[in-house]
């Protein structure tokens, strides 16, 4: 199978498949999926910088699925790489910013609910 197959958001192994099912599991417009997703987005920007890399997204994950009582998938830089685009999405070269945050979980929540 290949990376990008791998790491498609329906993806069993995909480390963000509870949580995008916890993203759309209740929305009723766009604007209201927009707003799950900028408070996802103030969640994980645990410093205040405007921005979520790697390591911030990783320990994120990890606290959901653990509050959840979810099954944690390991959430690896091979991950990082595919949802970022290679870093094509990342604002300063290795962190997004709220727009790219948005970007990538929209194209993610797209794939999960296909």
């Amino acid at each position: 199978m290949a990376v990008a197959e791998k790491f498609l958001a329906g993806h069993p192994e995909n480390p963000l498949a509870p949580f995008l099912d916890q993203l759309t599991s209740d929305f009723d417009s766009a604007a209201m999926l927009i707003d799950k997703i900028d408070d996802a987005f103030d969640v994980l920007d645990t410093d205040g910088t405007e921005r979520v890399d790697f390591s911030k997204l990783a320990e994120g994950l990890f606290r959901y699925n653990c509050a959840s009582s979810r099954t944690y998938q390991r959430f690896s830089e091979q991950a990082w790489a595919h949802l970022t685009q290679n870093g094509s999405l990342c604002f300063d070269g290795h962190a997004l910013d709220r727009r790219s945050f948005r970007m990538m979980m929209l194209e993610q929540i797209r794939m999960f609910i296909q």
